[in-house]
């Protein structure tokens, strides 16, 4: 709550990293999504859901985490 009160009544910006994704639903206008210290995607919460084709952050993280089991290396 604290941060949507900065975030629509003071005009500031705020990084906010998580890998909740129930609290970027609530907070979150742009997704800055990193993976490996590598920027995959930048963009509005909006584009970044249409890009995926799913109206679901959650079920978006997942499918992009998915790890074939060929490819754990032990």
């Amino acid at each position: 709550e604290v941060f949507l009160f900065l975030c629509k009544n003071q005009n500031v910006t705020i990084l906010f990293s998580t890998h909740i994704t129930s609290d970027l639903d609530k907070c979150a206008n742009n997704i800055i999504y990193i993976k490996e210290g590598k920027i995959i995607n930048s963009s509005s919460k909006d584009d970044f859901l249409k890009t995926h084709n799913d109206t679901n952050l959650e079920n978006i993280m997942i499918n992009i985490e998915k790890v074939k089991y060929e490819d754990i290396k032990l």
